[in-house]
Parts: structure tokens; sequence; C-alpha cells
């Protein structure tokens, strides 16, 4: 997992880290949305010591010219309609997969992970009122009422 925002990746870093992943590896960039998508303005935007990894560099990556065989690209984001064309064209990006806010029967499966001995009704209740909402916020409930 890399963090693109981390002032210290630039290109020349990604290339490195992702040139030495083993073979059949499985490399995360979480929140995608935080690259420049602006491939215009990449190049004239920043110095280049502060300079982050552009989105040609990461666009090249995932065309297979700077990984090992087998590399799987997972990519994050919470606003898809920042992403350049480029980057989510198919054969790019194979799969896209929207999570959506929790069912009914998420949340309660969740619920009996946190509390596995507690009573149905509570579990009912609890259910009824975060059905809809976020994993994270449920988690975070459920944390408080564990704690």
């Amino acid at each position: 997992m890399l963090n693109l925002s981390d002032p210290n990746i630039d290109d020349a870093k990604f290339i490195e880290l992702i040139t030495s992943l083993p073979k059949d590896s499985i490399f995360l960039i979480e929140d995608i949305d935080a690259v420049s998508m602006d491939r215009k303005q990449d190049d004239k935007k920043m110095s280049e010591q502060t300079k982050p990894v552009s989105l040609s560099t990461i666009l090249n990556s995932l065309d297979g010219l700077l990984t090992p065989d087998g590399l799987l690209f997972f990519i994050t984001t919470n606003y898809p309609e920042k992403l350049d064309d480029a980057l989510t064209r198919p054969g790019r990006i194979d799969l896209i997969k929207k999570f959506s806010n929790a069912n009914e029967y998420q949340v309660g499966a969740l619920y009996n992970r946190f509390l596995p001995d507690s009573d149905e009704k509570d579990k009912k209740d609890f259910t009824e009122e975060y059905c809809g909402k976020s994993m994270a916020a449920i988690e975070s409930k459920l944390i408080e009422k564990v704690i």
C-alpha cells in the first residue's frame, strides 16, 4: 500500500518501489483522486523537488510497462467523477466495484462480530437505526458499545 500524498513519493520513487515488487503481488493505491488528474499541468505545476507522482507514471504502471508479472492493482476513490478518462478506460481498470452503504444483513453481521452474545432486540434496534449508513460509521458506533 502506498500513500501518494506522501511528499517523499515522486515519480522516481514510485517507479523504484513498483519495480521492486515480487511477482504476483497486490498493490493498493488508496484515494487515487488525490493525484493530479490534469496531465497537461503535471510537468508545469511543481518544482522537481516537490513534484508528486504524476498521472502519466501511474498510467504507465497500469499498462504494465513498469510492473512485474502478475501484479494486481487495486485503486480506491471516494470521487470517481474526478478521475481522468485515461485512467478508467478498459484495459487499465478491468472492474469497477461500488461499495454502497450497509444493508440490513451487513449491519446485523457486523453487530454479531462485535457483540456476539447480545440480546436480539438490541441487535434489531441497532440494525434498524444504522441500516443505510457507512460501514465505517457502524463500526465506530460498535466500538463505542464494546468499550
